[in-house]
């Protein structure tokens, strides 16, 4: 009460602020500053990034009428009465967010892909990675082939990817091959650019792939499908959930095999002499895949406890370059994945939320080579990962501050062994990465809700160990000498800002800044066997990401919704690990010698539903250069990042039949990082990417049953990813499915 003795001062004091912060004081003194020349203004928008964002959600908050009256507690016109009135207690009740709402609402900017159609086409995760926004792929040829991702410029090491927020990232190379990834059993792909959330447990440059499985559900439901198409591909898919006193279960399972022989433009090695090139069959390119998923979900101890089980099988051949193809080379790649997780919210004042989990992985690579081991033959190879780990998660929500707390603290281990066969068989070193990481995030509710302000933290800390070398080359033995029970330690603090505003009309603004890192890979930092050189004193790569960016989303009561998001970030990457060759060694060292600059713009847009039409599309800009001290590489673009990336899909559905239109196009983009002619005469970029698909899925007149017919690659283009490695031309797939 003491508080409100002085009523009509305080009412003074509030037209006071009134008059100060919304009749243009302090913003004539911005205004001011912002036409001053940048030398009179002491800085620049690129080296003042946290004030420039800062600047953008005032600015864009002040915008709409509604916010000075927000920010003083009453409407406009309306005079506040020096009288004070004690309500009753008033208890508002909503329904909680649903995943894909708590994505859309959360810092960063995600993009979130739907697996509804998987089951009824013949692609994978790599393909519709391909088609998010900001986001990258490169391929080295048809279904099953070696395939990375780039999010924002970013190199493939410098992206994490995960599946139910286990981690899949492998720490002796510290690249993932999408092609390793399942598709049957996915829910959705969420693609984090730039800014991964704060609960998985890594820092990432580029960006995160986080694949969501899909989930029992509370109702008895069954799918079966079988695919035949080109290239002689077949596949056959099935699943089923039920549930049963209490627990749901859901199994699936899934087989498919493909030739893999198509056709494609044999230069015999001499590209700069067309009379000798031919239209030759990519041979050893069969594949045999299988998968199955096994996740039950029920109540244990007053919470929810997920368990599942995922397993995996690959064996491919291995056909290589295009003008020297392998006969002999083969690849088998087996893993099984194994995750427990656990979650409780407890009905206390506070409500909040816990996560537990734990998680193991083993997985076998299996290279082999069938002809007779002599010289010139290479050895074969059987490298073991073991990983395992936990990891707990909590939620503390604090309405009587409007902040909300959430942590998380992880710790893993993964295990390498290599094994290698030649005339006889030799198992190699064996590397281990212990991971601790802790991370705290505050969200800090400002403006009657229509700001938030999300800092967050992050510690990790990174114990490598190697066990000694048992043969090395002998002339590597002084660079080997000292790798002796090696182990070396990293530990690092990153920390992001972020700010969120909701201004009204169905925009929202959104600002992030954040500093991130790479450790290197074992192999970077303690070499492998002859073929590549420790340097144990290698640095974790370095990234200062921002991003700034507006959504627009308007829905109609007749269900027509639009969404509409610009983007535009720019990242410094320092201490860029790269290989360089080691001439007298004959062999390659990884060294900190690079630095970069990228930035761009990204643009999504969703359109539905009008009259049975969807519309969804997206564009990404993007410029990367290369700003590191080796005098015939500054300056130069760095490879395999093209400028413009672009997505589009158009789809119609009504009376049970539906039909979608695709369109991708991917512009030209270095091959080297020295920006030099490729060695298919078409100049220092690889050719322009244009690919349309087309499909159509009609009802087969049996209950449950339709038939879906795709043709990709319609105009039957003929493109590189990697340069020797051609993509297939036109293939036309089609899809029985039954749902009951």
């Amino acid at each position: 009460m003491e508080l409100f003795e002085e009523r009509g001062g305080l009412t003074r004091s509030l037209a006071f602020l009134e008059d100060r912060l919304f009749r243009c004081s302090p913003f004539d003194s911005l205004r001011g500053s912002l036409i001053q020349s940048p030398s009179e203004r002491g800085f620049s928008v690129r080296s003042q990034p946290v004030l420039f964002v800062f600047l953008i959600v005032i600015a864009v908050m002040v915008a709409v009428p509604c916010v000075p009256s927000l920010l003083l507690g009453a409407a406009p016109g309306i005079t506040l009465r020096d009288s004070v009135y004690t309500l009753p207690e008033i208890l508002v009740e909503a329904e909680r967010f649903s995943d894909l709402q708590a994505l859309r609402n959360s810092p960063g900017f995600v993009a979130i892909i739907p697996m509804d159609d998987a089951s009824r086409r013949v692609t994978s995760a790599a393909e519709y990675l391909g088609q998010a926004v900001g986001c990258h792929v490169r391929s080295t040829g048809s279904y099953g082939a070696y395939s990375t991702a780039s999010i924002r410029g970013s190199s493939a090491k410098q992206v994490r990817v995960y599946i139910d927020g286990v981690p899949l990232h492998q720490a002796e190379t510290g690249v993932m091959d999408l092609a390793d990834l399942p598709l049957a059993s996915v829910e959705r792909i969420e693609v984090y650019r730039g800014f991964g959330p704060f609960d998985l447990s890594g820092s990432s440059i580029g960006g995160v792939i986080n694949v969501v499985t899909e989930s029992p559900g509370k109702h008895d439901r069954g799918h079966v499908s079988l695919s035949l198409g080109s290239l002689f591909t077949r596949r056959l898919q099935g699943s089923y959930a039920f549930g049963a006193t209490g627990w749901n279960i859901l199994a699936l399972g899934s087989a498919l095999s493909s030739e893999g022989d198509y056709d494609f433009l044999d230069t015999n090695g001499t590209p700069y002499n067309p009379t000798d090139d031919a239209m030759v069959a990519r041979i050893n390119n069969q594949i045999k895949e299988y998968e199955a998923l096994l996740k039950v979900s029920g109540p244990l101890a007053e919470g929810i406890l997920v368990a599942s089980n995922q397993f995996y099988y690959r064996r491919q051949g291995l056909p290589g370059y295009s003008t020297v193809q392998s006969e002999t080379e083969r690849l088998t790649k087996t893993y099984d994945l194994l995750h427990l997780g656990w979650r409780r919210t407890f009905d206390h004042a506070l409500a909040w939320e816990l996560n537990l989990g734990v998680h193991g992985l083993y997985q076998i690579n299996h290279f082999e080579d069938r002809r007779p081991k002599k010289a010139g033959v290479k050895p074969d190879e059987k490298n073991r990962t073991v990983s395992y780990g936990a990891v707990g998660r909590l939620q503390l929500p604090l309405p009587r501050i409007r902040q909300a707390l959430r942590g998380m603290v992880s710790l893993s281990r993964e295990g390498f062994r290599p094994e290698e066969t030649f005339l006889e068989t030799v198992r190699g070193e064996e590397q281990i990465r212990r991971t601790f990481a802790v991370s705290l995030e505050d969200e800090i509710h400002l403006v009657h809700d229509r700001l938030r302000l999300i800092p967050s933290g992050r510690y990790e800390r990174y114990t490598d160990r190697m066990t000694p070398f048992k043969e090395v080359r002998a002339d590597l033995a002084t660079y080997f000498r000292g790798m002796t029970e090696t182990e070396l330690t990293h530990s690092l603090s990153t920390g992001t800002i972020s700010l969120v505003a909701n201004p009204g009309k169905g925009f929202t603004v959104k600002a992030d800044y954040g500093r991130h890192h790479r450790v290197p890979a074992m192999m970077e930092l303690f070499g492998y066997r002859g073929s590549v050189l420790p340097n144990p004193g290698l640095q974790p790569e370095v990234g200062l990401n921002r991003d700034v960016g507006v959504g627009w989303e308007k829905a109609s009561s007749s269900g027509t919704r639009v969404a509409l998001e610009c983007v535009y970030f720019w990242s410094d990457v320092d201490q860029l690990i790269m290989f360089v060759y080691v001439p007298f060694a004959q062999a390659s060292q990884a060294i900190n010698i690079d630095s970069a600059d990228i930035e761009g713009y990204e643009v999504s847009l969703s359109l539905g539903s009008w009259r049975g039409f969807t519309l969804s599309g997206n564009l990404t800009s993007l410029r990367a250069l290369n700003t590191g001290p080796v005098s015939y590489l500054n300056g130069k673009h760095l490879p395999n990042r093209p400028g413009l990336e672009a997505f589009g899909r158009l789809r119609w559905a009504g009376r049970g039949i539906s039909a979608f239109y695709e369109f991708s196009y991917i512009g030209g983009n270095y091959w080297n990082p020295y920006n030099t002619r490729a060695p298919n005469n078409s100049g220092p970029l690889f050719d322009i990417r244009r690919f349309h698909n087309v499909g159509a899925t009609v009802p087969a007149g049996i209950g449950g049953t339709d038939f879906t017919l795709e043709v990709r690659n319609l105009a039957d283009e003929r493109f590189e990813d990697i340069m020797g490695y051609p993509l297939p031309g036109r293939s036309v797939y089609g899809t029985v499915a039954v749902d009951f």
